[in-house]
């Protein structure tokens, strides 16, 4: 086959095809209709001379050679957005995109505010779109369906990656605890009843904090999947709960909970933004790396 007589909109339509392995997610991301993506496919399966995705049960899985195809079709896309970017000078004023970042929804709830007001001066039609940190969130960064990472330092992976915020766990109870004074004890802290950050099925991708060797005794009287929401969850009980600070403290009102420190020192939270290697040469993804490591630092008061 010429390349000359080829749809290279279908490399487009068939990455979205191999990645998502649904045609209504595919055709919704794409912007176009089921019926249309559906066509696509039948003109690149006859392109391939490959089925590319088959029907197993009720889900699409890849044959052999569409997973075969994957990695070479990613590189290609990676290299004609590098080639479509190349500008004499980068304009973040001019610049249309969305950037697809995952991470602790306590993370973005600390960034996304300031990092929207600071695009909207800089760069009104730029868009960060924050969604969970899962297990799976490496692979996505991947295959090019995330732009960014926010992760637990110490997370091993294959990605460049730089140091974005550093945090510290606190202890967090009702502001009106009838037994919890402003120091907190060793033992005091197993007696009672705690509420504890616990990521579901196939989410997790760090330890939760150990706050000493005995953390094994304390008792967990419930969970929560939502590291955000936790502190919101104390009013009105007499449990306790491990939260990063900087969080606490921005919630601390809000929540009517009071903050205190462990009875040991715990190891710091240190959190890094990671990125797919292809993406290094690009001028608008560097610019918004930076721009999330400059809404770090203000977050951070460094």
């Amino acid at each position: 086959m010429k390349l000359e007589d080829y749809d290279l909109n279908l490399l487009v339509t068939l990455h979205k095809l191999l990645t998502e392995r649904n045609v209504t997610r595919a055709a919704r991301q794409l912007g176009l209709s089921q019926p249309a993506v559906s066509a696509a496919l039948a003109k690149l399966r006859a392109s391939f001379g490959d089925e590319l995705l088959v029907r197993v049960g009720r889900q699409l899985e890849l044959t052999p050679f569409g997973q075969q195809l994957l990695d070479p079709l990613e590189q290609v896309l990676f290299g004609m957005e590098e080639l479509l970017s190349l500008k004499s000078q980068f304009n973040p004023q001019q610049e249309q995109r969305t950037f697809r970042i995952a991470a602790r929804d306590y993370l973005a709830y600390l960034l996304l505010p300031p990092l929207t007001l600071a695009l909207r001066r800089c760069a009104p039609d730029v868009v960060s779109a924050f969604s969970p940190l899962d297990a799976g969130s490496l692979q996505q960064l991947g295959e090019g369906r995330l732009d960014f990472i926010l992760l637990p330092e110490g997370y091993q992976h294959q990605f460049p990656s730089e140091p974005l915020l550093e945090d510290r766990w606190v202890c967090a109870v009702d502001a009106a605890h009838p037994s919890v004074t402003d120091e907190l004890s060793e033992a005091q802290y197993l007696t009672l009843e705690h509420l504890i950050f616990m990521p579901g099925p196939g989410k997790r991708i760090a330890a939760r904090p150990n706050v000493s060797r005995t953390d094994l005794h304390r008792k967990a009287a419930a969970s929560i999947e939502s590291l955000a929401l936790l502190p919101l969850m104390l009013k009105g009980t007499e449990l306790i709960a491990l939260i990063p600070e900087r969080m606490g403290r921005s919630v601390a009102d809000l929540a009517g909970i009071r903050l205190l420190e462990p009875p040991h020192r715990l190891p710091p939270i240190r959190q890094t933004i990671c990125w797919n290697p292809r993406r290094s040469n690009d001028p608008s993804h560097s610019w918004m790396r930076e721009m999330i490591l400059d809404t770090a630092r203000e977050v951070s008061g460094s």
